[in-house]
């Protein structure tokens, strides 16, 4: 668990601040999925979009707007660091997390213990 949350930590600390998302300019780049792949090469950003945009057909010259450009390049950098079971744990325990809301009330509830004795707060508090 103790994992888990200094990896939420990483992950907050690469996160463009709210105050310095009000500049689109700044924040949107056009590049292709091959010039993405090559920025962040942790994930293969061609299997990856192909998957969710099919049936559509993509190839790597395909433009992408990505956003923010930093934030690619520290996931990426972050991801490889990170060892693949603690990558796999986290994504199941975010997955666990969102299903909680449709749940009954015990599972309300005990989410609510969990974020008291994590966070000391029953509920997520949104920026």
């Amino acid at each position: 668990m103790k994992q888990i949350l200094e990896l939420e930590t990483a992950l907050a600390n690469i996160t463009v601040p709210q105050d310095q998302r009000r500049d689109e300019e700044k924040l949107y780049h056009k590049i292709t999925i091959a010039e993405l792949q090559v920025l962040a090469p942790a994930v293969d950003w061609l299997d990856l979009l192909s998957s969710c945009l099919s049936p559509l057909e993509l190839n790597d010259s395909e433009p992408v707007i990505l956003y923010p450009r930093e934030y690619l390049v520290q996931m990426s950098q972050l991801i490889n660091r990170t060892d693949h079971s603690l990558l796999n744990n986290y994504m199941i325990w975010t997955l666990v997390l969102k299903g909680v809301a449709s749940l009954d009330q015990r599972f309300e509830n005990a989410e609510d213990k969990l974020r008291e004795s994590l966070y000391g707060t029953k509920k997520v508090q949104l920026a």
